[in-house]
Formats: C-alpha cells, structure tokens, sequence
C-alpha cells in the first residue's frame, strides 16, 4: 500500500482507533524516509487531523533539522487552511490534540513505535 494511502487512511479514521501498526508506516516514513504527505484531496477535518499527526511526528529527535523546516511550513499551510473553523474551547485534554480543535489523540499509540524513532534505527 502507497504511503499516500496510508496516510489518508489515518487522516479519514477516528484518531482515537488508530493502532500503532495503523502509524508505523505514516511513522516511519517521516521519520526515516522523508515523506512527505500529498494534502491536495483532503477534507478540513482531514487536514485538521493531518497537521496534528505531522506536528506530532516532526517532534521526534530522529527528524532531522531541515526536515523539521520542511515539515513546519507544511504544518504551518495546513494550520492556515483551517483555523478559521477552530472554537474557542479545548476539546482535548491532550494539548497538541486541542491545538488542532481535535477531539481524539495518537498519543497512546505512538508510544509503541518509540523505538523506531531512534536516530540509530536501521530503517531498510
């Protein structure tokens, strides 16, 4: 399955479900293959949901400096395109979730891919 695929797949689903073996794929190739997601076809609440998970994986220490750049203006034009249909309150208890006006989170399961973000992981 395409990266793209894989990625839309995550951003059209309910965050809450998704399951680490959902973002391996998405993670690893941020991470460690310089992928970088077409935004072209998605919904607002598809992008709201883009720029969330992309804000949260370019956070990782393995993401290398002009990766990260790349990635923030990436986030940044995703963030731009949707902020006119944020609200006022929070709807997360995760932080990086409400600054999206998300309701739902990967945190629990990007967990289980913390030893794929090393800087020293073999990525084939």
């Amino acid at each position: 399955m395409s990266k793209d695929i894989h990625f839309k797949k995550a951003v059209s689903a309910s965050l809450n479900n998704l399951t680490a073996e959902d973002l391996k794929p998405i993670a690893l190739a941020v991470w460690h293959e310089d992928y970088t997601p077409n935004i072209g076809d998605l919904s607002l609440e598809e992008k709201r949901k883009a720029g969330y998970l992309l804000d949260r994986l370019m956070r990782f220490s393995c993401v290398a400096d002009w990766r990260k750049r790349e990635l923030v203006k990436l986030v940044k034009q995703l963030r731009d395109a949707t902020v006119e249909y944020f609200t006022d309150k929070p709807l997360s208890e995760e932080k990086l979730a409400a600054k999206w006006n998300l309701s739902e989170d990967v945190a629990e399961a990007l967990q289980e891919l913390l030893p794929y973000q090393t800087r020293h992981y073999a990525h084939n």
